[in-house]
């Protein structure tokens, strides 16, 4: 049923949980004013680097991940590539964005809001056909006076008309909930440190826009109008202020004189600060600062160990969130279940790819069609030994080792007898 036919006449009046609590989101976004005097909200935040950054790399390393379907049969696994949950995850969960798209969008809500929406639009069997982005600063959390179970409650954006949407029909990931229910984002949890940071930005921008080369105090021999002081003052601007005018060749008459003005210790330490600010933001995103380009003190090998932390502490998570949630509104099946491959992320350098691929082959645990499969390559016929499993030493099939043997697996090789 989509969200047309159940736009109710007139706004539902709240209900509140069963904690006695509403718990309505919309509030939290309109902007709040951090302790530095900055108001923080989405188009101010956005303007941060690091922020902007910290939100594009885990969206799009999320967003790159195959979604994929499998069914367990025994102890198997088998892939379902012509499943119908496959189009939604993996290629178009909706007509209005690829899955690319989605997963960024609902990413990023996730980290500013606190919240991944999307209602599910099913057909008259009840299967998933569709997953609609929700704005999560127009969508609340109720208790259904129908059903007495939780509810969403969408408003449309003039906040004239809302709709219920039931509870098993809205895909939602929360952000370190405290409730269980619904999540609070960065907007809100990290104002002041993102307050900060803008200030910063703010002051840094301010500082070249009004001109500090040259800069100091211009002073006269004798007593001057304001007007002729305004004029004094107006003419160096036009002349020294801005970025681009750094540096330029003073001219100074009528015995003026120009007195420059060391630049204070909070000045001297806004680069410094604007470095931690950086640090500031990783912890808040979970992030290792070398993914925002970050590398004060960092060696390769310390690198290397925080992008192997970055897949486990930081993507691993979110992945996880995002298949259970799947797994109890989207598939429905007991032996069917999504999981987000993280394997793509831990490609490394060819040679050391390759290392790890031939030892998985001659440890017999990797055939060279599974090989083949990682890598795009079509498989080797199967009469040909593609699907094959070798073992070390004389790189023959297992079921080739125990017959040349004549003994049944499991049995040992008794040793030669001494001469």
């Amino acid at each position: 049923m989509s969200i047309a036919s159940r736009i109710r006449s007139t706004i539902a009046g709240w209900i509140a949980p069963r904690e006695g609590r509403t718990m309505q989101w919309s509030d939290r976004f309109v902007g709040e004013t951090s302790r530095a005097g900055v108001a923080v909200n989405t188009d101010t935040v956005l303007g941060v680097s690091a922020v902007y950054s910290a939100i594009r790399t885990i969206a799009e390393t999320v967003a790159q991940l195959d979604w994929c379907v499998y069914l367990r049969e025994g102890q198997s696994n088998i892939e379902q590539h012509n499943h119908p949950l496959c189009r939604l995850l993996q290629v178009e969960p909706c007509p209005e964005a690829t899955a690319f798209q989605w997963r960024v969008a609902m990413l990023t809500s996730y980290y500013l809001y606190g919240n991944m929406l999307a209602e599910i639009e099913r057909d008259s069997a009840g299967s998933p056909v569709n997953l609609w982005l929700l704005d999560p600063r127009r969508v609340s959390v109720v208790r259904s006076k129908a059903t007495g179970q939780i509810a969403y409650q969408v408003h449309s954006p003039d906040w004239s008309v809302v709709t219920e949407i039931g509870y098993r029909d809205v895909y939602h990931v929360a952000l370190a909930s405290q409730d269980g229910v619904s999540g609070v984002g960065l907007l809100s949890r990290a104002k002041d440190s993102l307050g900060a940071a803008l200030a910063m930005d703010r002051y840094a921008a301010s500082s070249f826009k009004n001109g500090a080369r040259p800069g100091g105090v211009l002073t006269h021999p004798s007593r001057i109008s304001p007007e002729a002081m305004r004029v004094i003052r107006n003419e160096w601007t036009a002349v020294h202020g801005g970025a681009d005018r750094a540096g330029t060749v003073a001219v100074l008459g009528e015995g003026v004189t120009f007195s420059p003005v060391q630049m204070s210790p909070a000045d001297v330490q806004l680069l410094e600060q604007r470095r931690f600010s950086v640090l500031e933001i990783c912890r808040w995103f979970n992030l290792p600062p070398h993914m925002l380009r970050s590398l004060e003190g960092g060696t390769y090998g310390s690198i290397e160990q925080q992008a192997a932390d970055y897949r486990v502490y930081t993507i691993r998570p979110i992945a996880i969130a995002m298949q259970q949630e799947a797994q109890r509104k989207l598939v429905g099946v007991p032996d069917l279940y999504t999981e987000l491959d993280l394997d793509s992320l831990n490609l490394v350098d060819l040679s050391t790819r390759y290392a790890a691929y031939n030892q998985a082959r001659q440890g017999g645990w990797m055939s060279a069609n599974e090989i083949r499969d990682r890598e795009g390559l079509d498989p080797i016929p199967a009469e040909l030994g593609g699907d094959a499993y070798l073992v070390n030493g004389n790189m023959i099939t297992i079921g080739t080792a125990v017959a040349s043997t004549g003994r049944p697996t499991g049995t040992s090789i008794p040793a030669p007898v001494q001469p």
